[in-house]
């Protein structure tokens, strides 16, 4: 008899790492935790019968735990890089990323000896250019500039 798990799907509503943690459970129980902590393909590029099984079993699972509009956008080929793509999205170190790039944005004001504007526009550019949002949605932006208004004391 196979075992069945009800999973709660991670939508970007929730915690992330707890997420991460339910996740971690489930590839324990199927016997595919090792490969989200070492990609598993060989030297040419390709699984090992063994592995791609492995792989696959942890692929679906985690996609079964991932909400469709997360998943859709899934670029990873493995589980190994789906597991960092997911954790360079969602960690707090990428909030801390975005909110230090939007404050930036947003310290980022035309000087009184900028006649046209134009040292204004280049530095406004240079910056929105490196920015990088992934996917975030307009109430995530709205909180991200809120969260970059505050003061070292309440970071």
């Amino acid at each position: 008899m196979e075992l069945e798990f009800t999973y709660f799907k991670f939508d970007r509503s929730g915690n992330f790492t707890e997420w991460q943690q339910v996740a971690k459970m489930a590839l324990r129980a199927k016997g595919a935790i090792k490969v989200i902590n070492s990609n598993l393909r060989e030297a040419d590029g390709t699984f090992s019968d063994a592995n791609e099984k492995l792989d696959g079993t942890a692929s679906y699972t985690l996609n079964a735990m991932l909400d469709s509009k997360i998943s859709k956008n899934i670029k990873s080929e493995n589980t190994f890089e789906l597991w960092k793509e997911l954790n360079d999205k969602y960690t707090s170190a990428t909030i801390n990323r975005i909110v230090g790039q939007v404050q930036e944005l947003i310290n980022c004001h035309m000087e009184p000896d900028d006649i046209d504007g134009r040292m204004y526009w280049d530095s406004y550019c240079a910056i929105a250019r490196n920015i990088q949002f992934d996917e975030i949605t307009c109430d995530q932006l709205v909180r991200v500039i809120g969260l970059a208004g505050l003061n070292e004391k309440f970071v």
